[in-house]
């Protein structure tokens, strides 16, 4: 699902407004897109804030999480000490994180977002 390229901080923007729509459109409440939202954004800046770009987001929401990728179009790594409060507020959301290399010469950074249910 999406498939957006983001090429910059401004780009986030705009991201997290296609996220919002495409998830209301698919049936998710309010709070776990703003959840996405805020995970899509972190890992975003993640990428963008190392000089990678473009990258491209996709969501996939599933029952009981909703999985946030960022595709970065080179090899990246991002194991640098976060700072304390963003990696606070990604684990406080997700399920799981992480980054993969792929084969083709690509970066994975992915997280599993929680879904909380009233």
């Amino acid at each position: 699902m999406l498939g957006t390229p983001v090429t910059s901080q401004a780009g986030i923007v705009i991201a997290r407004a296609e996220i919002a729509v495409a998830m209301a459109d698919a049936g998710i409440d309010a709070a776990h897109i703003e959840e996405i939202e805020v995970v899509a954004d972190e890992l975003l800046s993640r990428a963008i804030d190392a000089g990678v770009t473009p990258v491209r987001l996709f969501l996939e929401p599933h029952d009981e999480t909703t999985t946030v990728l960022v595709r970065c179009e080179r090899y990246v790594d991002l194991t640098v000490e976060p700072e304390e409060l963003r990696e606070h507020l990604l684990q406080s959301l997700t399920v799981d994180r992480g980054q993969r290399r792929n084969a083709y010469g690509t970066t994975d950074l992915w997280a599993e977002v929680k879904r909380t249910r009233a």
